[in-house]
């Protein structure tokens, strides 16, 4: 995850502004509209998109979802599993439950 600079933060935040989606569809339509607007935005400065864009696009969806199941999703199913017990018992694991 890039991790920006408090200024380009505000940045983003200030094009963005007080959208805050209610549900999970619009959250995907904001991401896809996003997406949208940046294939424009390559399209109007250079050409289509390549592959090489859609590849980076891809990566950075990739890295979204990995640190978002990294800082949110894993934090909770470790609680759980502390609460719970754990399903696996791997011998060769690092952690046993």
């Amino acid at each position: 995850m890039p991790y920006l600079t408090e200024e380009d933060r505000d940045s983003i935040h200030g094009e963005i502004g007080g959208f805050t989606p209610h549900t999970g569809g619009e959250l995907q339509y904001a991401i896809a509209y996003m997406i949208n607007n940046y294939y424009n935005r390559l399209i109007s400065f250079r050409s289509p998109p390549r592959y090489a864009d859609m590849e980076q696009m891809m990566g950075a969806l990739d890295g979204a979802a990995r640190e978002h199941y990294r800082m949110v999703v894993a934090p909770y199913e470790d609680e759980k599993m502390n609460q719970n017990g754990g399903v696996y018992d791997v011998k060769n694991s690092k952690s046993l439950y």
